[in-house]
């Protein structure tokens, strides 16, 4: 894997005090890390867990921030927005007699979480994502076992288990979804299908969208009177706090932001076949 580009790092910074209004938002499960320990799983899924530890998002599915006060976190997303000028989500986090804004981008994510660039690519841009269409196709050879013409029809139940257990591993850790993770956004399904090709996608910038997503529903809600039923992305917004914290010097005691750990993962009767190493799946994705 190549060696990452260095940037310099302005997402933080200290600034007045602002009078923030302190809301004790919940933190229920959702954006979980992944136990990486074999022995927590069935042996058929362990390839895979291998191939996770070794590739690109590795950072994204296990990184965590374990020591981060939960009022950080509930400050950060209660008060978060979208800024045109500073092209990223803007949050901020009460100090006493200052406030720290903490600003999240793509170029963020890139940072924190060691996700390829261009340049460590060395291509002059990214590949486009993959169509509707495509991705279907893409389900479809994987053995998605029910007729299916929109991703919106999607169940996870009707992927082999191998790749039923693939998709949960990213469903549950990259994505803010709370309760029956059963389906999904377009998004991840292209993570998927970049991971079983090869291909060279922003992967930062469809998880800044993901949060994006998350954020702007939150203010439509707040605006509308409607308290935010949980904080969405704890464990990504808890690993660029800390980041902060550590630049500025910062130490806090009292309640930390509680994480959830994704260490294990049954096979169910399926009715899908079990797609082996020599049914036509690609080089690039062997086990």
């Amino acid at each position: 894997m190549a060696a990452h580009s260095q940037t310099s790092d302005n997402s933080s910074k200290l600034v007045p005090s602002l009078n923030l209004v302190q809301f004790d938002v919940p933190v229920k499960g959702n954006n979980y890390f992944l136990d990486v320990t074999p022995s927590k799983y069935d042996e058929q899924f362990r390839p895979i867990l291998d191939f996770f530890t070794n590739c690109e998002l590795n950072d994204v599915l296990t990184k965590h921030a374990s020591d981060i006060p939960l009022r950080f976190v509930q400050q950060w997303w209660y008060s978060s927005e979208y800024d045109d000028d500073k092209e990223g989500l803007v949050g901020h986090i009460n100090l006493g007699g200052q406030s720290l804004s903490i600003r999240i981008t793509p170029q963020t994510l890139t940072r924190r979480f060691n996700l390829l660039t261009t340049t460590d690519l060395q291509i002059e841009t990214f590949e486009k994502p993959p169509t509707q269409e495509v991705l279907i196709q893409f389900l479809q050879h994987l053995g998605y076992n029910k007729e299916i013409t929109r991703l919106s029809q999607f169940r996870r139940q009707y992927l082999p288990p191998k790749w039923n257990f693939m998709f949960s591993v990213l469903n549950r850790t990259i994505t803010c979804k709370i309760g029956s993770q059963d389906q999904t956004h377009p998004a991840i399904i292209a993570i998927m299908y970049a991971l079983f090709f090869n291909r060279s996608i922003n992967m930062a910038h469809i998880l800044f969208c993901e949060m994006l997503t998350a954020v702007d529903k939150k203010n439509k809600d707040l605006a509308k009177g409607k308290q935010p039923i949980s904080v969405l992305f704890p464990r990504f917004i808890s690993v660029v706090i800390q980041r902060a914290m550590e630049k500025f010097s910062i130490t806090e005691e009292g309640p930390m932001t509680p994480l959830f750990m994704m260490n294990s993962f049954k096979a169910t009767e399926s009715c899908c076949p079990i797609i082996r190493t020599d049914d036509g799946i690609p080089n690039t994705f062997r086990f």
